[in-house]
């Protein structure tokens, strides 16, 4: 099954590839780029569009991308998050190890029991709100955040976080 999904990616790639060595100021057909490409004429125009500006921007952008993938990838293993674990309906979903933040030489996890608010995500904003409310307490003693977390998540997914399950820990 692997293999498929490889070939599918190169598949994509291909005309992908085409497109990027076809856009650009200057207008050059795909017969030229084919013909330099096999029968390279250097020192003519079109030789040095292809090779000095679009080959080379071709290869950074699949070296940018296979980084991108391989952080993504580094990211889910890491912290044991996968692209099939859902948001806030998945309440088994692992926690991270690295919601952490330090206050007088004591670690506090990050409260929510069925998702993640510690990486980009809508859900962010209310990590927000509890460091604020965990640094500065005094300031935020009218802070009720299982209220708060309810009035997000029925705002942003429809259903409230009390309703999914979710229950602050401290």
């Amino acid at each position: 099954m692997r293999v498929k999904r490889v070939g599918l990616c190169d598949l994509w790639l291909l005309p992908l590839a085409v497109c990027a060595l076809l856009s650009g100021r200057y207008d050059l057909p795909l017969s030229e780029i084919i013909r330099h490409l096999f029968h390279p004429a250097p020192g003519s125009e079109a030789a040095i569009v292809i090779y000095h500006i679009r080959i080379p921007r071709l290869a950074l952008a699949l070296v940018v991308g296979g980084a991108l993938a391989a952080s993504g990838a580094a990211y889910q293993n890491m912290f044991h998050t996968s692209s099939k674990s859902g948001g806030p309906s998945a309440p088994n979903r692992p926690r991270s190890g690295s919601s952490l933040i330090w206050k007088a030489r004591q670690v506090y996890r990050f409260p929510s029991n069925i998702t993640s608010w510690d990486y980009p995500s809508p859900n962010i904003g209310l990590s927000y709100l509890w460091l604020a409310k965990r640094l500065h307490p005094e300031a935020f003693l009218d802070v009720d955040l299982t209220q708060e977390a309810d009035a997000f998540f029925k705002r942003f997914y429809g259903v409230g976080f009390t309703e999914l399950g979710g229950r602050l820990e401290d």
